[in-house]
């Protein structure tokens, strides 16, 4: 993601202007629609933070949502378990009493592999080749699993991040024995890219769609799939499709996920496709960009916001 701003798209006084599609609302923060939902499902990297520090007024938003009475939930694709990621948002001033609850990819794959409930699950084995990044083994730990060392001594993939220092070509290699020996992998992060120090860069869901591509059974846990949205309906009480809505800034994993699922959903321009939207000067020539998106998934968001503010 970009650094550089691009221009504030014109706004009406009001902070919401009806876009030309029905039901498609530009809006100047959260405060043009706080009142319509009770539950916020919220991204993190590309919404609240970049990966190293939050983004101004992040933690003065989530307080005003919390002052009204609304819940709201960290969604991420971490493949990392939920308290490394609450432990990373408070060292960036995103600390607990900010939201209500926070819900990781990587947390809902290791109950899921304890529990082995999920139909595709009971299948996999027990012997697992972990890819993490940071050689985080947290998704295993605990588990009635043995880590493999390598493809050959696996039964399955467990697919939770790439790390920074290994380039495409050594997951492809991975793949590429996996492929021979039909394993089957989970990817718990599906993401397709991730913000870095570099930039944007491939994550562990484009390590898995190649995978797909070549034949692989891949199995994904994490959005835009349906499970990580169930998980949310199960646990969390009251929880009315009517009254929730799913805020993230890239428009497959979050729109798509949150719409697919039957929740309204809001678009940030500002996240991981910041770049797409970086000539666009006011609302109709990103009315025009978003077009494109929506075209090719059919899905279109409630609300448009350049950033997570109030």
């Amino acid at each position: 993601m970009l650094e550089t701003e691009s221009p504030r798209p014109a706004r009406r006084e009001t902070g919401v202007a009806e876009c030309t599609r029905p039901g498609c609302v530009f809006a100047a923060g959260l405060r043009a629609f706080a009142e319509n939902y009770d539950l916020f499902l919220v991204d993190q990297w590309g919404v609240l933070h970049n990966g190293q520090t939050a983004y101004p007024g992040v933690a003065e938003c989530l307080r005003q949502l919390l002052s009204l009475g609304k819940r709201i939930v960290i969604l991420s694709n971490s493949g990392k378990r939920a308290k490394a990621n609450s432990l990373q948002l408070a060292s960036m001033g995103i600390t607990e009493d900010c939201y209500t609850l926070l819900i990781t990819s990587g947390e809902i794959a290791r109950e899921s592999l304890s529990s082995r409930t999920h139909p595709f699950l009971p299948a996999l084995g027990h012997r697992c080749l972990l890819l993490s990044s940071d050689g985080d083994s947290s998704p295993a730990d605990g588990l009635d699993i043995e880590l493999a060392p390598t493809v050959v001594a696996a039964d399955f993939i467990l697919l939770a991040g790439v790390s920074d220092s290994r380039p495409m070509e050594f997951y492809q290699q991975i793949l590429d024995d996996a492929s021979a020996r039909r394993l089957p992998l989970v990817c718990s992060n599906p993401d397709l890219v991730r913000l870095s120090r570099k930039g944007l860069v491939f994550s562990a869901g484009e390590v898995a769609r190649r995978y797909e591509r070549m034949g692989g059974v891949v199995h994904y846990i994490g959005k835009p799939y349906p499970m990580i949205y169930e998980h949310c309906r199960k646990i969390l009480p009251d929880f009315e499709s009517s009254r929730v809505i799913a805020i993230g800034d890239s428009f497959f994993h979050d729109v798509v996920g949150g719409a697919r699922f039957g929740l309204a959903t809001a678009f940030i321009t500002d996240g991981v496709h910041k770049v797409d939207f970086a000539d666009t000067t006011d609302e109709a020539d990103i009315l025009r960009k978003l077009t494109e998106f929506a075209q090719s998934y059919e899905v279109w968001p409630d609300w448009i916001i350049r950033r997570f503010q109030w």
